[in-house]
């Protein structure tokens, strides 16, 4: 893949929607709210995403991420 292609407003609306739930303490933002104004917010989800595919990289503050490691066998704990 040498090319990112820009995305539309209706693919960056489907993809807020289809968000978990559950917020991320990185994201003061609830998503509840950014699901019920996304149509209002529409334009510069699509702007910022769009921007950042034409430039190949991300800002500093998009670049973190909170990780949890999950157990998935509590045998294991021992």
């Amino acid at each position: 893949m040498t090319t990112l292609q820009a995305v539309s407003a209706e693919e960056v609306r489907r993809i807020v929607l289809a968000a978990p739930a559950k917020s991320c303490s990185l994201e003061p933002t609830p998503t509840y709210l950014l699901c019920d104004c996304v149509d209002a917010l529409l334009p510069y989800l699509t702007a910022m995403v769009n921007a950042s595919l034409c430039e190949g990289h991300l800002t500093i503050s998009h670049k973190k991420a909170v990780v949890t490691p999950l157990l998935k066998k509590t045998s294991l704990e021992s």
